[in-house]
C-alpha cells in the first residue's frame, strides 16, 4: 500500500489492489490461528505506521542556501536543517536568521505552503536535537534535499521525488508522500485489536504508535517501561486489567 500510494497517490486502482492483497494476507494469518487451535489464547493487532497525502509540488530549499554552512535533509513533508561539521554552536542563530530571511522572501503563494519550526517547537515535539530548525509543509507540498535537477533513478518508493529532472526551486510532481506533522489528519493511520484480552466492540478516540509497545507488554505480562508510550484505556478487557492489578 505504501509503495502504490507513493507512486500513484491515495486514490488509485493499484492502491485498492494493494489493500485487497493486505486483507488476504491478514486472512491467511487468521486462518492459521484458527487451524492451530490457539484462537482463544491469541491476540491480533493490525496497525499502521503513518498516513499518506497526495502531492503536487516539490520544494528544494537547499537551492536557496548554497553559500551557507548548513543543509536541509528532506523527510517528505518535513525538512530539517543541520549545520555542517565543524560549525560552532555560536553561529547557529545567525544561520537560522539568514535561512528564515530567504524563505520569508519567497512569493506569498509559495511561502504559505510551509511553516518554519524553531528549536523550541522541535523540542516540544521530541524531534532530532541535532537540527537547528525545520520546515513543515502543508499536505501537497513535499521537500527535496536536491540542489539541482537529476536523472530519475528508481531506488524505491518515494525516491523519484528526490530525483526530479525539472528545473526550478518549486516543480510540479504527482504521487503521494508522508513525513508531515503527525497532528495532520492525513497522517493518521489505522488500529484494530481483537482476540484474547481485548474488549469487544470498544472504540478508542486515538492513540500514538508509541502506545503499541505498552499494550503488547501488558498482554504478554511483561514489565516494560517505555519513556513515551502509555496504556490507552478501553482496549483491554476487565479480566486482563484485574489480572494486572493482582
Amino acid at each position: 500500500m505504501d509503495g502504490a500510494q507513493h507512486e500513484h497517490g491515495r486514490d488509485h486502482e493499484k492502491v485498492a489492489a494493494a489493500i485487497i492483497n493486505a486483507d488476504k494476507a491478514i486472512g491467511t494469518v487468521l486462518d492459521a490461528i484458527e487451524s492451530s487451535g490457539l484462537k482463544e489464547n491469541t491476540t491480533v493487532l493490525v496497525v499502521g505506521d503513518h498516513g499518506m497525502s497526495d502531492i503536487h509540488t516539490v520544494f528544494r530549499p537547499n537551492m536557496l542556501i548554497k553559500d551557507l554552512p548548513a543543509k536541509f535533509v528532506a523527510a517528505g513533508g518535513s525538512a530539517f536543517l543541520y549545520a555542517k561539521k565543524g560549525v560552532p554552536n555560536t553561529e547557529f542563530a545567525g544561520i537560522v536568521q539568514s535561512v528564515s530571511k530567504q524563505l520569508d522572501a519567497l512569493p506569498a503563494e509559495r511561502r504559505k505552503l510551509f511553516r518554519i519550526m524553531d528549536r523550541k517547537e522541535l523540542d516540544k515535539m521530541g524531534a532530532d536535537s541535532s537540527a537547528v530548525m525545520a520546515l513543515a509543509a502543508v499536505p501537497g507540498l513535499v521537500f527535496s534535499g536536491a540542489v539541482q535537477p537529476a536523472k530519475i533513478v528508481n531506488l524505491g518508493p518515494g525516491t523519484q521525488v528526490q530525483q526530479n529532472p525539472l528545473e526550478g526551486l518549486f516543480v510540479p510532481t504527482t504521487g503521494g508522500h508522508h513525513g508531515y506533522d503527525p497532528n495532520s489528519p492525513e497522517m493518521y493511520t489505522g488500529f484494530i485489536a481483537a482476540g484474547a484480552g481485548i474488549a469487544k466492540g470498544n472504540v478508542v478516540e486515538g492513540l500514538c504508535v508509541t502506545d503499541i509497545a505498552p499494550l503488547i507488554a501488558e498482554l504478554l505480562g511483561l514489565e516494560f517501561k517505555t519513556p513515551d508510550g502509555k496504556l490507552v484505556p478501553g482496549i483491554l478487557n476487565n479480566s486482563i486489567i484485574n489480572q494486572t492489578i493482582k
